[in-house]
């Protein structure tokens, strides 16, 4: 019979976040929830850059506990990662919102539909990720493509979405669109 080896053996007496979900193979997400949970016992720096400090002991008895009940340690649903919006009702969703505008709209009624700074409008006209032609000196963005725009790949990746743009997730997420 092998003889079981410590996986904890070449690593120090305190470990920071990274090598615990080393050591678990667990995600980062999930490693953060169970620290600031406290179901692994730790200590939080608040310099960010020094983190979490788990001591091996803890990560000993986590390791044993999670073979033994790992229920305990699932993370809960509002932790794991959200069905994508379904984008026949994303399309659906926007439609109905830009019946009321114009069919050409200025950067003031994109911030006002999207939620998002005068900034970010910008900086998407400028780049040209949201299509748009000059009139005079203001820009002028056609119905057609804010709606391309607004379901594109580009809009649906922003980091820090505004309260509309999460509006239209959650009511177009997890619902099956019908045809």
């Amino acid at each position: 019979m092998k003889k079981q080896t410590d996986v904890l053996a070449h690593y120090p007496d305190i470990l920071c976040q990274g090598q615990l979900c080393e050591v678990a193979h667990i995600s980062k997400r999930r490693a953060r929830y169970l620290l600031d949970k406290g179901l692994i016992p730790n200590v939080h720096s608040p310099n960010r850059r020094l983190g979490y400090k788990i001591k091996k002991e803890d990560v000993r008895v986590f390791l044993r506990e999670l073979k033994e009940d790992p229920e305990r340690y699932a993370l809960p649903a509002s932790a794991r990662p959200r069905k994508p919006a379904s984008p026949k009702l994303l399309e659906a969703y926007y439609l109905s919102q830009l019946e009321s505008y114009p069919d050409i709209l200025d950067a003031n009624q994109v911030i006002e539909l999207t939620g998002y700074g005068t900034t970010a409008v910008h900086r998407w006209l400028s780049s040209g990720k949201l299509k748009s032609f000059l009139c005079g000196n203001k820009r002028r963005i056609p119905k057609k493509f804010l709606l391309a725009f607004l379901l594109s790949k580009t809009y649906s990746e922003i980091p820090h979405k505004s309260r509309k743009h999460q509006t239209a997730l959650r009511k177009c997420r997890g619902k099956e669109a019908v045809e």
